[in-house]
């Protein structure tokens, strides 16, 4: 075996390393559905194979009329910053 068949098994293996590197990413955040066992991400609200309702372990969804409040006072930011780049810019 020459230097160039090293180097390329040297390379599919690193490769190998990698793409496993990269499975381990989402995979450590599955969890099996209470309901039918499938495989779901731990922050999903609702199982999308059962539609069953999840009650996420580290996730708190955020409460309706707080995310209400958020997008009005964006809007109201960006309306503000329309406006002065419509007056001001010359």
């Amino acid at each position: 075996m020459d230097n160039k068949d090293k180097d390329k098994d040297r390379d599919r293996v690193d490769s190998n390393k990698e793409n496993e590197s990269k499975a381990t990413g989402y995979k450590r955040h599955l969890v099996p559905c209470p309901n039918c066992g499938k495989d779901i991400l731990d922050h999903m609200t609702q199982c999308p194979f059962c539609k069953a309702e999840i009650k996420p372990k580290y996730y708190k969804p955020m409460d309706m009329s707080m995310a209400k409040k958020i997008r009005f006072v964006l809007a109201v930011i960006g309306f503000i910053i329309v406006i002065i780049l419509i007056f001001f810019t010359e």
